[in-house]
């Protein structure tokens, strides 16, 4: 006990100085800019031929959602037909398109109408960069773009 009493000063000096060099590792501005691991900027995103195609293929995973092509759009136009019975009266979704009670309020309709926009926006974000840089050329280009038309066209 009288040697911790003896070296107070020196064991409050060590703590105080251990204090200062943790808080100004901490503000290092290094630690803070990192790129982020689950998504990529907009200027590397076409960057490369790779990363075009990506972008194609992500216009078409934007139509076949289950909210939108990959079910819901399909199953609701189906419903709507006279070829369509829905026996078991059940109060799913499906229900109110085929009772044709639908509001543009309920949240079904909503999201497959948002989903056809944002399919039709990514479209257009793609149309305009991949047109307007050189990353990819000639007949790959052109198919890209007539793959992103026909995507907004379908949308």
């Amino acid at each position: 006990m009288k040697t911790i009493y003896q070296h107070r000063k020196h064991i409050a000096v060590g703590l105080i100085g251990g204090i200062i060099s943790l808080l100004s590792l901490s503000c290092t501005k290094d630690i803070l800019d990192t790129e982020p691991q689950t998504s990529i900027s907009e200027l590397s995103a076409y960057s490369t031929p790779d990363k075009v195609l990506a972008q194609v293929n992500n216009l078409y995973y934007r139509i076949q959602r289950p909210n939108f092509y990959g079910g819901r759009y399909v199953l609701f136009s189906e419903q709507r037909g006279e070829e369509f019975s829905q026996n078991s009266g059940n109060a799913a979704e499906g229900a109110l398109i085929w009772q044709h009670t639908a509001l543009s309020t309920d949240s079904f309709v909503g999201d497959l109408w948002s989903l056809a926009y944002q399919a039709i926006n990514n479209a257009n974000i793609f149309i305009d960069r991949v047109g307007n840089e050189n990353v990819v050329s000639g007949a790959i280009k052109d198919q890209y773009l007539a793959e992103a038309k026909f995507v907004r066209a379908l949308s």
